[in-house]
């Protein structure tokens, strides 16, 4: 989904609070603005 873009940040709701997402973006330089979900047991 992201592969393609440049971004800076990547801002979006809780439905893409998914680990491999967020390390996908980190590992690109891209600042998260995903809020977690309230289930997830661990924080980013």
């Amino acid at each position: 989904m992201v592969e393609n873009i440049d971004l800076d940040a990547f801002i979006a709701d809780r439905a893409y609070d998914a680990d491999k997402l967020i390390d996908k973006l980190t590992k690109r330089g891209i600042t998260s603005g995903i809020p977690p979900k309230s289930s997830r047991t661990t924080q980013l």
